[in-house]
């Protein structure tokens, strides 16, 4: 019952000194940094030129939990639009005795053979939101912007050394953002896609991100919420195709 009241008490305190702050007026500033501690679910497939498809989760084990770190940049360029800049690295290892063989660069490893796994992403996002629809607490908006995923799976085994593949392939990306915003919490969500084939490059990719946020101060926050990452890209028939998603919690601060 103590502790209960203890907690009950801190969140009045912290609720009283948020809406003190916010009797001021809030000012949100002319750019924000975020940092998300994104824990992530994995699943990912890869293929070399001469190869056969790898299930870098099932046939070499790979694992699938992992956390990593994402900034994300704001900066409003007219009072309807933003542009967001945000960068994110991934990397996934394992290892286990094949149960089958696997060829990758016209390399055999063979069934039986301990093999271990890694996949590794840079994934660079540019997003130009507009948001002709506005009222008082929403907004309604379209994405213009690209996704550069730069990717690579490697397999390793005693016998049959270190072979690699890697993609380095940008993707344009187009969706739509909803928003709306209360005296100190803003709630979002944004759905953004796009496909493309040129000569010996394609690729796919799906985003999906909703999340709050939490003022606590006028230019400072919490922010926590679920995001969806597809990449599907293949380029001189080397192809990764990974799926990234889970929770993320983390803080912004507008200057």
């Amino acid at each position: 019952m103590k502790r209960l009241l203890i907690i009950v008490c801190l969140v009045w305190l912290v609720f009283s000194f948020t809406d003190r702050l916010y009797a001021q007026g809030k000012n949100t500033g002319n750019f924000g940094i975020s940092l998300e501690y994104w824990m992530t679910n994995f699943e990912g497939e890869a293929k070399s030129s001469g190869g056969t498809e790898v299930k870098l989760n099932d046939d070499i084990n790979v694992n699938d939990d992992d956390n990593t770190l994402r900034w994300n940049f704001t900066m409003p360029v007219t009072d309807g639009s933003a542009l967001d800049l945000s960068y994110y690295t991934l990397s996934y290892s394992g290892a286990q005795v094949l149960t089958k063989n696997i060829t990758f660069n016209d390399v055999v490893f063979s069934s039986g053979e301990l093999t271990s796994g890694k996949a590794e992403a840079d994934i660079f996002d540019i997003k130009f939101k507009l948001f002709p629809l506005m009222t008082a607490d929403a907004q309604l908006g379209f994405i213009l912007g690209m996704k550069w995923a730069q990717a690579e799976a490697s397999l390793s085994s005693a016998s049959s050394g270190t072979q690699k593949a890697s993609v380095d392939v940008p993707l344009p990306q187009v969706g739509l953002a909803l928003s709306t915003e209360m005296q100190y919490v803003k709630l979002s969500a944004e759905l953004s896609g796009f496909a493309l084939s040129i000569s010996d490059t394609s690729g796919s990719m799906l985003e999906f991100d909703v999340r709050g946020e939490y003022d606590f101060l006028p230019n400072a926050g919490v922010i926590g919420g679920y995001r969806y990452d597809r990449i599907d890209v293949e380029q001189d028939d080397d192809s990764a195709d990974f799926t990234i998603k889970g929770i993320y919690l983390g803080g912004i601060v507008r200057f």
